[in-house]
This record gives structure tokens, C-alpha cells and sequence, in this order.
């Protein structure tokens, strides 16, 4: 680390933290980067298709690949889902997910970054040890917003007793992600019901699909619209590959939650095993393209 740009506040606090580390520390007050070019060295040009970072996709059904993504597939991406979870200046982001994963680091960190919001970033190790802490943060920092996989949703439910929390307020935490695993509208019942008497709203669960080739994100549920649930024939499902509506909540329904619209730039088509386009309510393998994919 060469140089660190940040608030006077932090700017005073930071040099005891840093453990002898030897670096610049710029204060600048909010909105002030406009005067910081002086302060530092000549920087080269950055192009949009230029590589930011590589990255690994998931290995899901296959092994890991390590893929290109750009600076401009990283700044559309953050622009997009800056509009679709409605962040503005004020709101505050609570995060334990790991960076070297895509939903951390770009939908978390990379994300506050672009938006000017603030990041309460937890270890992933004392989250998962500390569920609590989550919540703690929250009702402490004002969160607004919290991504992260089904299976925390879970954990939360399990791991947290009503002494580990008791006088939280939950009012702020208006949007929470689930994403990047199979959502389940189980999980996100339970969560509600156990979370909803500290304050919880109760559409605060939101959805999305994505995957790491095109950097995060593909689908995302806009922050004005309700959780989708499209309940259908279990059986004919996996018989006929068609997803034939069915009554909530009877026998044999099963629960698929929507994961919202194709981003902007993203386009999306469902194929079967010749290439050719299905009409709604088939199971097929998904295709895209857009401006967000990986460089290579």
C-alpha cells in the first residue's frame, strides 16, 4: 500500500492501526477528490477493456476457470445494481462476505466504492462463529443493505437466541440480498418470522442471479418490487420439464422464487440441446450476452 485517500477523521486514527506500515495518508473531505491530483504521481490512463482483476468462476459444473474482467465490465456492473437495490448517499452496506469472492467483492466493496455509501465489513470466520454480530452491526451502524447466500439465512435462524440480540432495531435493513446458491422461500420465511419482531420490514428479502464469467450479477429484483414466488408442479417439472402452475402451498407445489429481470446490457435466452429458443415456462440451458462479460 502506497498511499491511502480517506476522511480527516479516519486520517487521524489510522497511523496507530497500520502496525509501522510506511504509506501516504491523504485526508480529503467528501467531495473533495477533485483537488487530489496534485497530491499525487502521474497515473496512467485506464481503459474500459483493459483488465481490472482475474477471476475464477464457481467450478459448478466444471473445473475453475480464471476469467478477464474489465474495468468497464466492473463499472457497469456497480451502476446496475446500484440502481436495482436503490442505493443512495446515507445508506450503509453490512457485509461479512469474503473479498476473493465476486458478491464480496464486487457487489459489496467495489459497489460502495462507485455509490459513495459506507461498508461495515465483517471477518467471515467471527460471522460464522458469531452470527449475531450481523445483526449487531446492523441495529449499531444504521444498515440498509446486506447481501448474502441462502444458506446465511439459515445460519442466522439456527445460530442466534433471542438473549443475543435482545434491544436490536432492525427498521433500517430494508434490503437484503439472497443470492449466489439456490434460494429457498423456506429459509426466507423462517428468517422473517424470527427477525420481524426487532424491526425487520417485511419485504426486506430480496433476489438475484448471477455468475462469476459475467463479473456478478446477470438477473437482479428491483428494491420497489416484491419478492416474486411462482409456485408450480413439482412432478411435472421433472417429468416434462415444464414449469405448469400450481396452487400455493398444495401438495406437490414447489416454490421457485424470481430472481428480477436481466440487467442493463445483459441479455438472456433460454435453449434446449439444438440451440433453439423455448418459450416461457421451459427448463433449458441459459445463455447470455452483454457488456459485462469476462474479457477471456
Amino acid at each position: 500500500i502506497a498511499t491511502i485517500v480517506t476522511t480527516p477523521d479516519m486520517a487521524e486514527m489510522l497511523p496507530a492501526g497500520l502496525g509501522g506500515l510506511a504509506c501516504d495518508i491523504i485526508p480529503v473531505q467528501d467531495g473533495g477528490l477533485d483537488g487530489l491530483a496534485p497530491l499525487l504521481p502521474d497515473w496512467p490512463a485506464i481503459r474500459p477493456e483493459q483488465t481490472a482483476f482475474l477471476q475464477f468462476s464457481s467450478g459448478t459444473t466444471g473445473l475453475k476457470k480464471g476469467v478477464i474482467i474489465t474495468h468497464g465490465a466492473v463499472l457497469r456492473q456497480t451502476e446496475a445494481m446500484t440502481g436495482r437495490a436503490g442505493l443512495t448517499r446515507g445508506d450503509v452496506l453490512v457485509s461479512w462476505l469474503p473479498t476473493h469472492h465476486d458478491m464480496g467483492l464486487v457487489a459489496n466493496v467495489l459497489v460502495c466504492f462507485t455509490a459513495g455509501i459506507q461498508l461495515v465489513k465483517l471477518s467471515s470466520i467471527y460471522w460464522i462463529r458469531n452470527p449475531k454480530s450481523l445483526l449487531q452491526a446492523v441495529s449499531q451502524y444504521g444498515g440498509t443493505h446486506t447481501y448474502m447466500p441462502n444458506f446465511a439465512f439459515n445460519h442466522c435462524v439456527r445460530g442466534i437466541r433471542e438473549e443475543d440480540i435482545r434491544g436490536v432495531d432492525l427498521s433500517s435493513w430494508r434490503f437484503i440480498l439472497n443470492a449466489a446458491e439456490p434460494i429457498r422461500l423456506d429459509s426466507i420465511t423462517r428468517f422473517t418470522e424470527k427477525f420481524s419482531p426487532y424491526g425487520l420490514p417485511a419485504n426486506a428479502i430480496h433476489s438475484a442471479y448471477g455468475m462469476a464469467e459475467n463479473t456478478v450479477a446477470i438477473s437482479f429484483k428491483n428494491h420497489a418490487d416484491p419478492l416474486y414466488v411462482d409456485w408450480v408442479d413439482q412432478e411435472r417439472l421433472q417429468t416434462t420439464h415444464q414449469a405448469v402452475p400450481s396452487a400455493p402451498g398444495a401438495p406437490g407445489s414447489l416454490p421457485i422464487i424470481g430472481c428480477g429481470e436481466a440487467i442493463s446490457g445483459t441479455e438472456l435466452a433460454i435453449i434446449d440441446d439444438a440451440g433453439q429458443w423455448l418459450p416461457d415456462r421451459h427448463v433449458g440451458e441459459i445463455v447470455l450476452r452483454g457488456s459485462s462479460l469476462f474479457g477471456g
